[in-house]
């Protein structure tokens, strides 16, 4: 019994830590990310997928483009959003519904466009390396969320 237990125990920290180096590698990527261009970052990111998804040169192409034009967008939101808060100008409930909206629109959009860009087996890739992808960024902001709970002393 004893033994079973410190298997158990045993195995729930390595898989923890294994978690834990995860997150830390996509922060690490994603400060590495902020110092480059976004024509760097696509071509990265274009090249990344093309290994995955095994996709053709025009796809990597098309799909290089799309992220350039996504990843300067992204960035100009970014740093309106910065220099808002900067200012001390708080959210309304309306000015951050239309934020949100905006980005589930862009979403959509993208979601759209590389539908068009990728086959039927791609695509489903696609949708699962990013569902994979999400499900960790929530992870990780709620664990951000958490760790900031407890340094003010608050509790749920």
């Amino acid at each position: 019994m004893k033994k079973t237990v410190v298997v158990l125990m045993a195995l729930f920290m390595g898989l923890t830590v294994m978690a834990q180096k995860k997150e830390g590698q996509m922060r690490k990527m994603h400060d590495t990310f902020k110092d480059m261009s976004p024509e760097q970052v696509a071509t990265l990111k274009s090249k990344k997928m093309a290994l995955h998804l095994d996709l053709s040169e025009s796809q990597t192409q098309q799909i290089k483009a799309l992220e350039k034009e996504r990843i300067t967008e992204m960035r100009a939101q970014h740093e309106a959003r910065k220099a808002q808060k900067e200012k001390g100008e708080a959210q309304d409930a309306d000015t951050r519904f239309k934020m949100m909206e905006a980005r589930l629109d862009q979403q959509l959009a993208h979601q759209k466009q590389m539908k068009q860009i990728l086959n039927a087996e791609q695509y489903e890739q696609w949708k699962k390396m990013r569902h994979k992808k999400e499900a960790m960024v929530k992870r990780s902001q709620k664990k951000k969320k958490m760790h900031k709970r407890m340094k003010n002393g608050e509790r749920k």
